[in-house]
């Protein structure tokens, strides 16, 4: 027991120096591009957009990565499940 407490203090101690109370708050720092999105088409009501360089991060709509030519969306207790076409 002792062991873990040694062992917890010793790795507090070593990034203390670094801490700053602007650590606590997190900062939205969206530096995203989205010019490589494009729509690719409504599919049952939700647009869905393709990102031609694999970067959907933090993008609000729906996004894929791999471009689909179908998606079949099903509602199940309040969730969205997305279905597509085997290529």
């Amino acid at each position: 027991m002792i062991s873990i407490f040694v062992l917890l203090f010793l790795l507090s101690s070593k990034h203390f120096k670094e801490f700053e109370q602007e650590h606590l708050i997190q900062n939205n720092r969206n530096n995203s591009d989205y010019t490589n999105i494009v729509k690719i088409g409504s599919f049952e009501g939700a647009d869905i957009y393709h990102s031609t360089n694999s970067q959907c991060g933090d993008y609000l709509e729906i996004c894929v990565n791999e471009k689909k030519n179908s998606y079949e969306i099903i509602s199940k207790f309040n969730y969205r499940i997305f279905l597509s076409d085997i290529k």
